[in-house]
């Protein structure tokens, strides 16, 4: 096992467990303000949510990457609140590209004590101790902790994790992220009003760089 891999984490990658990630703080970083994770107080959020799509923008989490990378990311469960289904279609977008988790593997709830249901779904056809939720809130895996038998992990677990493969694993990541953010930079220019032509440069400037580094990697000259 690698050294930089904590036990916990390294159980999960085991065929037969099954993670459940949380999004916000987890596979998001969550930034959303200039100075502060958040932007709003939380009873504007929904409508700056739908007025503002931080989610468009997001960053992922490096580590995560490359753990769902090497676990595979149709072997991924996601289960985060959404307060509407704004930010849930824009939560999915951003897994999507960021992740390339299946839809199918995604569930959105309206509350922290709904993603014990969608746990116990997924545990049908499995034993609780082979589900494990990775979260950032202590309140939320503290209940599933004292309270059921599944796996619970803090989202500092993977704060070591090694963030960079093998040669090949690295130019497909920055291939699969120069063409997420071109195919969102490309639908936001289609249907998007002028107001958002800043937004389309910002994720056009992300694809460049993932193109950009992609060419260093592999020698490319200019």
């Amino acid at each position: 096992m690698n050294k930089k891999i904590t036990t916990a984490v390294a159980n999960l990658l085991q065929k037969d467990v099954t993670p459940v990630f949380d999004v916000d703080g987890v596979l998001c970083v969550y930034e959303m303000g200039m100075f502060h994770h958040m932007a709003v107080c939380n009873k504007d959020w929904p409508e700056y949510v739908k007025t503002n799509r931080p989610y468009d923008t997001a960053h992922p989490v490096q580590q995560m990457k490359a753990f769902i990378y090497d676990k595979g990311p149709e072997n991924v469960h996601i289960c985060s609140v959404a307060y509407s289904d704004e930010e849930e279609a824009q939560k999915q977008d951003f897994i999507t590209r960021e992740y390339g988790i299946p839809v199918e593997n995604m569930r959105f709830v309206r509350s922290t004590e709904d993603k014990k249901t969608y746990l116990k779904e997924l545990a049908k056809d499995k034993k609780e101790c082979q589900i494990a939720l990775i979260e950032d809130t202590l309140k939320t895996i503290d209940d599933i902790y004292e309270t059921t038998d599944f796996l619970t992990l803090h989202v500092s677990s993977f704060f070591s994790y090694p963030t960079f493969g093998n040669y090949e694993s690295i130019c497909e990541q920055l291939k699969q992220q120069a063409y997420q953010y071109r195919r969102r930079a490309k639908e936001l220019e289609k249907g998007a009003p002028a107001i958002r032509c800043w937004d389309y440069e910002k994720l056009e400037s992300k694809a460049c760089s993932y193109e950009h580094a992609l060419d260093i990697v592999q020698n490319k000259t200019y």
